[in-house]
């Protein structure tokens, strides 16, 4: 995306690992975050860990089995969640 963060490829990176430890979309993780403040037991994520924003969408094979993620990132959180779920 035009403008977007050299970041962008690690927070991707990040949201996809997210969406797989927790076998979820990594949105659906962010509710009770408020920016500035920490949530427990999240309260210190680093250096490869997870990020907890839209972008992040766990893929399933036919059977259920959980088989990798998807992650976006570029635009905002709600921009790449969308972005995630319509390439999933």
């Amino acid at each position: 995306m035009d403008g977007a963060w050299l970041a962008s490829n690690e927070l991707a990176i990040a949201k996809a690992r997210t969406a797989v430890m927790f076998r979820a979309p990594s949105e659906a993780l962010s509710h009770p975050l408020k920016v500035g403040e920490p949530v427990a037991p999240f309260d210190h994520i680093h250096n490869g860990g997870l990020l907890l924003m839209g972008g992040g969408i766990p893929l399933f094979d036919d059977d259920g089995a959980l088989i990798g993620a998807l992650g976006v990132s570029g635009g905002t959180p709600e921009q790449d969640g969308a972005l995630a779920r319509a390439a999933a």
